[in-house]
């Protein structure tokens, strides 16, 4: 838990009463980026998504903490996440600073519209200026998501899925140069930042930890 820990108490009573005022369908997630392997220490309507308190921080979190596009923003919303089960949700984040203005916490709300896209009306009046948006930023290319895993093995096999261009080629089949590249496009996304990861990925990538710490040093020194 982060030292000062009064500075998360305003927003642990939020957690709380943003969950009765909004309902069942918002899930409210608390983050505290001291701890980024069990950085949930408040949620509201976590069967949303499926975590728990305890539960690791997001994709999306490692890249606003290593990536200087996000430096100076205060929050980000209309964006899509996708729970465990490939359920979609309208999320927003909310970053919190300390003193310092370092970043050492987020609130996270992620909405679930399902139950709304059977009526029309309700569509109509809800997602309008999200659809805009997303279709705008559909056009650039530029656009944020976010996959809410439940443990930092979901987190980090996803993340491999993501940066990954063998799909359907075996760990064992994967030469050097491809799991090098797995290991680079791991490193870009912020998944190192936690720790353990290097052994989940050593695992799911079926080679030892020493060898992905010598590539992590090989790809670091290149930079």
């Amino acid at each position: 838990m982060y030292k000062n820990r009064a500075i998360f108490q305003p927003y642990l009573e939020l957690v709380e009463f943003l969950g009765e005022v909004l309902g069942e369908n918002v899930e409210i997630v608390l983050h505290d980026l001291t701890n980024l392997e069990r950085s949930i220490i408040a949620i509201n309507n976590g069967h949303i998504s499926g975590r728990q308190l305890g539960g690791p921080v997001t994709d999306l979190v490692l890249r606003m903490m290593k990536d200087v596009e996000f430096k100076d923003m205060n929050y980000i919303t209309n964006y899509q996440s996708e729970a465990k089960h490939g359920k979609m949700l309208h999320s927003a984040t909310y970053i919190i600073r300390d003193e310092q203005k370092r970043v050492v916490g987020m609130m996270c709300f992620n909405f679930d519209y399902s139950e709304h896209y059977a009526i029309q009306q309700s569509v109509e009046k809800i997602l309008p200026r999200f659809m805009q948006q997303r279709e705008n930023k559909e056009v650039s290319g530029d656009i944020i998501s976010e996959k809410l895993n439940d443990s930092i093995e979901h987190l980090v096999s996803g993340s491999i899925q993501e940066v990954t261009y063998y799909n359907g080629i075996e760990p064992q089949r994967l030469v050097q140069e491809e799991k090098i590249d797995i290991v680079r496009g791991l490193h870009d996304k912020g998944i190192f930042l936690i720790k353990g990861a290097v052994i989940e990925v050593a695992s799911q990538l079926q080679m030892s930890e020493a060898t992905v710490y010598r590539y992590l040093s090989m790809i670091r020194r290149e930079e």
